[in-house]
């Protein structure tokens, strides 16, 4: 009995449902989804024997369900465009990020040749004063003169730049 009602349903309303559907949505896909998810509920509900008008009730489910669909899409479309700017803005974190070492660099390169030798030492490989000192067989006081001149002089050249 309710398959066949149903069924009946069907076949008197779906056109007539995916028109209006579409008229509210203004896509065909989601209209016949919107319509198909009518059909699927009404086939899961037991107030199918309550329905005394089909046709109207069929066109407020319709209705419900393409403003559901409507605004799940909305919704979709927020989250999508927020992703977007998200990454938009990662990208330009990382661009500014990249310039900045870029500058950084050419900042070092600039140093007279110690105070060069030793900030490449600093940030290229992130070795201490001590290593450092170590390293080039200098004092540990004049590894950190040296990075002293060069932190001054790299602000310098960062702040004209």
């Amino acid at each position: 009995m309710k398959q066949k009602l149903i069924q009946q349903f069907y076949q008197d309303y779906q056109e007539k449902l995916i028109k209006f559907a579409f008229a509210l949505m203004r896509s065909q896909e989601n209209a016949e989804e919107a319509v198909h998810n009518v059909f699927r509920r009404l086939w899961a509900s037991d107030k199918l024997s309550e329905i005394e008008k089909p046709y109207p009730y069929l066109i407020q489910c319709t209705k419900f369900e393409a403003y559901a669909i409507l605004a799940q899409e909305k919704k979709q479309k927020e989250v999508n465009l927020q992703f977007l700017k998200s990454e938009a803005e990662e990208k330009r974190l990382v661009e500014t990020n990249e310039n900045r070492l870029i500058q950084l660099r050419t900042a070092i390169d600039s140093l007279p040749p110690k105070c060069k030798k030793i900030m490449r030492l600093k940030v290229d490989d992130g070795l201490t004063h001590r290593e450092i000192s170590d390293y080039l067989k200098l004092s540990k006081k004049t590894v950190e003169n040296q990075v002293t001149i060069a932190i001054k002089k790299i602000k310098k050249y960062l702040s004209d730049h």
